[in-house]
């Protein structure tokens, strides 16, 4: 891990001589395309104390180049055992680390590529190899784990106690990640990733997308007045979402109710109004 750390600063370090720069770019390469060069990084990315972050980001960055050189459904040869070992370590880190204050001192780009990097765990092994990942990320932030018929009631009986904003903010990242590399229009895909996807989005629909909802739902109700800024990032990411899952699923009573009841609060009125107009 410190040969890997050090040639990572010797790589981006203006200062550094040129020759040595070519040999740590070159050092970091050969990690890169090691066929175990995703073990070491994913201890380097977990360890503690923590590695600089830019050794961090390469790191993410190696572990990315694993995920998607196990095809596109995960199923290259021997890719289900990475896949899982790298899911494992992942979500025991994120459980761990970013549960508590230590979440805010994470340099926003590691938090958004590592949100990035577990998007594209569940793109190559939903629901084959990891059918829990909807509710497996939103167990991490102490929401209940919902489905069926949404009530103004469900969400009373929640301990708002129990919610973790930490662990929320990184689920609005991921599910905002999701979205943006299934949906999104300006990202470009091949044929079998597209059919990849609408497979993913049907079997979302059957159970996911609604536990989704209650999330969404009990994010508002319990956090709006204490984190406005969660739930702006709630409703901005319920007006994506609409696009592509069932329409009930937020066109209902306490759905309805609760985005209306937010065009009272200044601080999310802009988001409210929006995410109507999407709807």
């Amino acid at each position: 891990m410190e040969q890997i750390e050090e040639a990572v600063r010797c790589a981006l370090d203006p200062g550094t001589n040129q020759s040595v720069k070519a040999e740590a770019t070159q050092y970091c390469e050969s990690v890169k395309s090691s066929p175990d060069g995703w073990r070491a990084c994913l201890e380097l990315f977990t360890t503690t104390p923590e590695k600089t972050p830019g050794s961090r980001l390469f790191a993410l960055q190696v572990i990315d180049a694993m995920i998607m050189g196990a095809g596109i459904r995960g199923n290259e040869s021997g890719a289900a055992a990475k896949l899982g070992a790298t899911r494992a370590a992942l979500l025991e880190f994120v459980s761990t680390r970013y549960s508590g204050p230590s979440y805010q001192n994470e340099p926003p780009f590691i938090r958004n590529t590592l949100a990035h990097t577990i998007t594209l765990l569940a793109l190559t092994s939903y629901p084959a190899q990891w059918p829990t990942f909807v509710k497996d990320v939103i167990s991490l932030t102490g929401l209940p784990d919902a489905t069926g018929a949404l009530t103004e009631d469900s969400a009373r009986r929640t301990n708002a106690a129990s919610i973790n904003p930490f662990m929320v903010d990184f689920l609005l990242k991921v599910l905002g990640s999701l979205d943006e590399e299934m949906v999104n229009p300006a990202v470009p895909r091949g044929a079998e990733e597209m059919a990849r996807n609408t497979d993913i989005k049907d079997v979302m629909r059957v159970e996911d997308v609604n536990r989704m909802a209650h999330a969404w739902y009990n994010i508002l109700t319990h956090l709006s007045a204490s984190h406005p800024d969660l739930a702006k990032a709630t409703l901005r990411l319920m007006g994506v979402y609409v696009s592509w899952i069932d329409i009930s699923l937020i066109v209902n009573q306490p759905f309805v109710s609760m985005i209306f009841s937010l065009l009272k609060a200044p601080a999310l009125r802009g988001q409210a109004c929006h995410c109507l107009a999407e709807i």
